[in-house]
């Protein structure tokens, strides 16, 4: 079984993900409540503790505030699906690959590890045991689209997409 990357990791060896992590993400989808939810787990196995907040801004500030201390975190986006970064390759522009064994979360905003459960640790029901979900926030896998690459992680050249 794949262990699952800690952002610390994520954004200590990896500078093109760390740039777009930290660059304030745009929502265009309308929200009625605040539409970002940052997940902290404070210990290996522990359990994913969560917040619901009104601005990237602020959930990115807790990020910085936590870091030092939490085990893992996301940033999580309610209303709205994120691509992954895009990375420019001499003339080609491709997506940022994940680390082996991880897949892209669109909502989670990172490389997670999607696995099968009964009861999710994120939502209050029974879930599905024979849908594969994300580790954080609970997606099903097949609800996000998936984002080919032919890269392999971690990049040693490129350069990030400004968009």
């Amino acid at each position: 079984m794949t262990e699952q990357i800690r952002l610390r990791t994520l954004i200590g060896q990896d500078p093109l993900y760390k740039a777009w992590f930290m660059k304030p993400a745009t929502l265009t989808s309308l929200c009625s409540t605040p539409p970002w939810r940052l997940f902290v787990q404070l210990e290996a196995d522990g359990r994913w503790a969560k917040v619901d907040l009104p601005s990237y801004a602020k959930a990115y500030a807790q990020v910085r505030l936590r870091l030092p201390d939490a085990y893992d975190m996301a940033i999580h986006c309610k209303p709205q699906e994120f691509k992954p970064p895009v990375v420019k390759i001499g003339e080609r522009r491709l997506y940022w690959p994940c680390p082996d064994g991880h897949e892209w979360c669109g909502l989670c905003r990172r490389p997670t590890v999607f696995r099968f459960f009964s009861r999710h640790p994120a939502m209050k029901y029974p879930v599905s045991s024979e849908e594969s979900r994300c580790s954080i926030c609970g997606v099903r896998k097949t609800f996000l689209k998936r984002f080919k690459t032919t890269l392999q992680w971690p990049l040693k050249t490129a350069s990030p997409v400004q968009k």
